[in-house]
């Protein structure tokens, strides 16, 4: 029973990666300057954040 019930998890984690990948890939070819500027504002906090982290005082 254990092994279907773990089989029946990775089926349904494979199946909402996959809806997960087309998305991102049709949001990437309809809207690619929203990603451009979604990872330049992720990029800006990263460093943000480190630099709030390793900061030396």
């Amino acid at each position: 029973m254990a092994t279907n019930n773990s089989s029946n998890r990775w089926t349904w984690l494979l199946i909402v990666l996959g809806i997960v990948a087309v998305l991102l890939a049709a949001t990437y070819f309809i809207f690619p300057e929203l990603i451009k500027k979604a990872v330049g504002l992720l990029a800006g906090l990263f460093l943000v954040v480190t630099g709030m982290i390793f900061r030396r005082k």
